[in-house]
């Protein structure tokens, strides 16, 4: 059963007494607005959901297939492959794995900027220069797009000033399941990220959306949602469930 990602979050959001800032500005404003209001939580949010798996796309693979032959020349990958495989980073080392990270960092950059735009001027519009804003992204296709480029990417985009509107950063899972060596189930993934020196999102209100969400999730399926929380340096070990 696929889950309706924007449908679902809309319901947890009214849940925990967010707003759609739809309801409140109507169909038609003449700005890029951003998607949700938690007045309470003094947060401006905006979601965005990748549903493209960039490994589709011949460029996208044509850069990692270089990446790879040049690793393999170097000595860089303890796995040498033949024919096709699946796109991962497990056996390179630092120096490649972050270059495939850079490889999908384009893309997601194009949706940050986006959002960073409708947060401000949602802020802008409303009145709420002081509320911090939110980025909720939602991986929900990208199967090649591992947990550990996204922690990464989410770091270096809370570092640039370019996209100060967002102070925090929640990425999820929906559909989209991952597996760990150690545990004998499906994951879904959830990373919050914080810029250090603005205006962070309030834990709380991170908090009670993710309790909402996994209470729905599981009243969706039937089954209990377990949670686990992993160190950042075990992110390498997860690898999407396909």
């Amino acid at each position: 059963m696929l889950i309706d990602v924007e449908k679902e979050l809309d319901r947890c959001v009214a849940g925990i007494g967010g707003q759609l800032v739809r309801e409140i500005i109507g169909s038609s404003p003449n700005f890029s607005n951003a998607d949700y209001l938690f007045a309470e939580h003094d947060t401006v949010a905006e979601l965005k959901i990748l549903s493209v798996d960039q490994m589709r796309k011949p460029n996208i693979r044509d850069k990692m297939s270089e990446i790879y032959r040049e690793a393999m020349d170097r000595g860089k990958s303890d796995v040498i492959v033949y024919g096709e495989a699946k796109v991962s980073s497990d056996h390179l080392s630092a120096e490649y794995a972050r270059k495939i990270g850079e490889v999908y960092r384009a893309p997601v950059q194009g949706v940050v900027k986006k959002a960073n735009k409708q947060i401000r001027q949602t802020k802008e519009k409303l009145g709420l220069p002081r509320h911090s804003g939110l980025l909720i992204l939602v991986n929900d296709n990208h199967i090649a797009l591992e947990p550990q480029h996204v922690d990464w990417m989410m770091r270096e985009t809370l570092k640039n000033r370019n996209y100060s509107s967002i102070g925090s950063v929640l990425y999820f899972t929906a559909n989209l399941k991952a597996r760990h060596p150690d545990l004998d189930t499906d994951l879904l993934v959830w990373i919050e990220s914080h810029r250090p020196d603005m205006n962070p999102c309030d834990e709380v209100l991170l908090k009670s959306l993710r309790s909402a969400w996994v209470r729905r999730i599981s009243e969706i399926t039937g089954d209990p949602v377990p949670a686990y929380r992993l160190k950042a340096e075990a992110l390498s070990e997860l690898e999407h469930d396909i």
